[in-house]
């Protein structure tokens, strides 16, 4: 994702480098079949003495949402009186308001597989957007890219997709349905986006072709 400075889009880089190529080593042996395991308990309700357990292994890290920190600072901003505002979590883009003396924010998006370079810019105001990719956190082995938006019913990464663009009226939102969206590919992602009151977005499929959930949004875009 792109953010808007000086009303001119950049590159916002993300914490986490994409690595173009192995991470130390040149094969997945042995790797498929405690994912195949761990599917088993996709969906599956979890007690809190289990997940008490699993804490008390002490994890490297807890991985939240960054799209749901948007919403109470966004209420904050707006409690204070704040009517023009940019939050910017991890990519994920909450818009207060529009730009003093332009209107409207100028937001890119980045191209999935042209790196620094531009999908689509979109003006916007007092809205969110948010996109999911594979070529942020990614890694390359016998010429397959592995990422890290995994279909739940695998264990693997998506394939449907490069990327998907959602704006929605909460950060959170936009995130959930563009992870949603990515796993569920271009031909039942665009009909889950337009489903969705207040949401809307493109995919761009596994072929580099666009799917937009409407024409007004296509319209907006520059490229």
């Amino acid at each position: 994702m792109l953010k808007e400075h000086g009303h001119q889009p950049i590159p916002v880089h993300p914490a986490g480098h994409a690595v173009d190529g192995t991470p130390g080593f040149k094969s997945l042996d042995g790797i498929h079949e405690p994912v195949d395991t761990l599917t088993m308990y996709v969906g599956a309700d979890i007690s809190n003495a289990e997940l008490e357990a699993i804490l008390r292994l002490k994890p490297r890290r807890v991985i939240f949402n960054p799209g749901a920190e948007n919403e109470p600072l966004a209420e904050k901003l707006e409690a204070a009186g704040i009517r023009s505002a940019i939050i910017d979590a991890g990519g994920d883009l909450r818009i207060i308001g529009s730009r003093p003396g332009k209107g409207t924010w100028r937001i890119g998006v980045q191209h999935p597989r042209e790196a620094g370079g531009l999908l689509a810019t979109f003006d916007l105001r007092d809205t969110a957007i948010v996109t999911s990719g594979d070529y942020e956190r990614f890694f390359v082995v016998a010429g397959e890219r592995y990422h890290h938006i995994l279909d739940p019913a695998t264990g693997r990464p998506a394939r449907g997709c490069q990327s998907v663009t959602v704006l929605a009226p909460t950060a959170a939102e936009a995130d959930a349905c563009a992870t949603a969206a990515f796993v569920l590919g271009p031909d039942k992602g665009i009909p889950f986006l337009r489903n969705r009151p207040g949401v809307r977005g493109f995919i761009v499929d596994a072929g580099g072709v666009i799917h937009w959930t409407d024409m007004a949004l296509e319209s907006m875009a520059r490229r």
